[in-house]
């Protein structure tokens, strides 16, 4: 399946994030702490409505943030 865009906002240290368009393979790459795993994470999520990592939601959610969203275009 295809994702043509992905936005999320409020996942662990991601603050708002929108990745448009997106191409058959990309690649996301940066320095420890910078999110890619909670990219990862929010596309988890979208396929299986839960995390990875723990089966607590409050966990999941940025503490700067009251809710997190994941949203993707297919």
């Amino acid at each position: 399946m295809l994702i043509r865009r992905l936005e999320v906002s409020g996942v662990r240290n991601l603050t708002a994030v929108k990745l448009d368009p997106l191409s058959l393979v990309n690649i996301i790459f940066g320095v420890n702490g910078a999110g890619k795993t909670s990219l990862l994470e929010s596309l988890h999520i979208l396929s299986s409505a839960r995390s990875f990592r723990s089966h607590k939601i409050n966990t999941l959610i940025n503490s700067a943030a009251d809710k997190c969203v994941c949203f993707a275009e297919i």
